[in-house]
């Protein structure tokens, strides 16, 4: 399709949706607590309800509420600097983590409870958690959500962005935040409301409450930006998601169809601005793309409000308002919590207790266990081969044991020795190599959760709902992790050494 046959399809219905998103625009400088993606959203809900006969608009605006919607993410990659976020990331990444885990497991759940559509709990989930319009955005044309369910996820976020932007700076004064820096609630604003307008909004206000010039409102928007990266791994897994669910119902969707190819794009804007920002680039220079992107949100909110029925989300919104509730519920708590454990065990000495802990439990469940497992197959192999049982013999077995599996680090003496003689293990059927394979598997489980999320706790559950209806390997390899090979194993021990090595620099400090 040549330029003039574009705009003689499309030229009218993208001028409607500018005619619509300007004006939203400015209003939503005059008042960023609510935002211009709001009102355009509401304005076109609005006029819809007049402009009956779209006929001549319809091309325009699907394209504008489809593409110009991708080209916003796509942009929004060129206010993202890489080394300043991942700097920020290895401060804020635990809370963030655990805040998008909670709103995609409380969407999950909350979906099946309520019966709320599969899209539109998505949408609000992804929304919630991660950054708002942009996420939804972003996530939209991948599980192929239609302008309506945009509309009613971006209504939900966006009316608990504002309550978060009003009531959020009195929160953290009666929590008693920190109120000589910004950090504090700088990381709380950031992880816990969802679009930037919001986060500027109510860091500005806890700024001004306080007179911090810009510190909380620099801390916030990084953190925010941080999050924004997850935007990456969620369209990618929910397109592989599709894709095996399509797969599943007999319908023929290929992954390069829903792969969201945009999101290179986004990857590229922000790989191009960390370059030359590390070059010596002024990253002012990026910031019209920024406001670019900023306004095709606004004129995507425009065509989306424009192929919604208002009476409709109007009838059919208490669900979703209901879950957009309580995944902003469980958000702000959960990174208060997070907030609170982080900074109560900054304490090096409590750091390293906690840390010492896991790795007793790992120690004396895995590695130890294992060794009981040996113990009592040599000497099972030693009756098969004809020997005899004797207390010298088990000392000896159990002994050499000790010293293979723990070296010179510990001091192998005659009452190790004669350990074997009091564990009740060894009286019993022979199952104690559960206690580490077990172990393992939990230390699996509970990393791809973190790591994946609301698909890795739907296998989870799945796996609990199993009971005795297939052997442990198999629930278990529908729960992603496969006990035939010994990558859950080597998973865990990578962790243990990781562990290791932050307790040893501790020890150093």
């Amino acid at each position: 399709m040549n330029i003039m046959e574009f705009v003689k399809k499309n030229g009218k219905g993208i001028l409607f949706c500018l005619m619509i998103a300007v004006p939203c625009q400015l209003l939503g400088k005059q008042f960023p607590i609510v935002g211009g993606a709001v009102f355009a959203i509401l304005a076109g809900m609005l006029i819809t309800l007049f402009v009956k006969d779209k006929t001549n608009l319809q091309s325009g605006i699907t394209f504008v509420s489809k593409k110009i919607l991708q080209w916003a993410v796509i942009l929004l990659g060129f206010g993202l600097n890489l080394s300043v976020v991942l700097q920020t990331g290895k401060q804020s990444l635990p809370i963030i983590v655990m805040t998008i885990t909670t709103s995609l497991v409380i969407a999950f759940v909350l979906c099946k409870v309520l019966r709320i559509p599969g899209k539109i709990s998505t949408l609000i989930g992804v929304g919630s958690s991660i950054c708002g319009g942009s996420a939804i955005a972003a996530t939209a044309p991948v599980i192929d959500a239609d302008d309506e369910e945009v509309a009613q996820a971006i209504s939900v976020i966006f009316f608990f962005n504002v309550i978060a932007a009003l009531t959020f700076p009195v929160l953290g004064s009666l929590l008693h935040f920190c109120t000589t820096n910004g950090e504090a609630f700088g990381i709380f604003a950031g992880t816990a409301v969802n679009d930037t307008s919001s986060v500027t909004a109510t860091a500005s206000t806890w700024d001004s409450m306080w007179h911090l010039g810009s510190a909380t409102l620099d801390k916030a928007v990084t953190v925010k930006l941080t999050r924004t990266l997850a935007i990456i791994p969620i369209t990618l897994v929910l397109a592989l998601v599709r894709t095996k669910k399509s797969g599943a119902e007999g319908k023929k969707v290929h992954f390069k169809k829903v792969f969201p190819i945009f999101i290179l794009y986004f990857i590229g804007a922000s790989l191009i601005t960390t370059i030359a920002v590390n070059a010596g680039v002024s990253a002012d220079v990026f910031t019209p793309l920024k406001e670019l992107s900023k306004f095709f949100i606004v004129l995507a909110m425009a065509a989306i409000g424009l192929n919604t029925n208002i009476i409709k989300l109007i009838k059919t919104g208490g669900k979703p308002l209901a879950l957009g509730f309580c995944c902003w519920v469980g958000i702000a708590c959960v990174s208060l919590l997070m907030q609170h454990l982080l900074k109560k065990t900054q304490d090096k000495k409590t750091r390293a207790y906690l840390i010492n802990y896991f790795l007793e439990q790992f120690r004396t469940t895995l590695y130890r266990q294992t060794m009981f497992a040996e113990f009592e197959l040599k000497i099972n192999e030693l009756v098969q081969n004809g020997g005899s049982l004797t207390a010298e013999g088990l000392n000896k077995i159990y002994h050499d044991l000790n010293v293979f599996y723990y070296g010179d680090a510990v001091v192998v003496d005659d009452l190790i020795d004669r350990e074997w003689a009091r564990i009740p293990h060894f009286y019993y059927n022979y199952y104690v190599f559960q206690y580490a394979t077990g172990y393992a598997a939990a230390i699996a489980l509970s990393r791809r959760i973190l790591k994946e999320g609301a698909p890795a706790v739907r296998d989870y559950l799945e796996f609990l709902s199993g009971g005795c209806s297939k052997d442990p390997i198999s629930l278990l390899q529908g729960a992603g992790v496969d006990m035939r090979t010994a990558e859950p194993v080597h998973r865990a021990l990578k962790l243990f050494d990781s562990l290791l090595d932050e307790m040893e620099a501790l020890m150093e400090a």
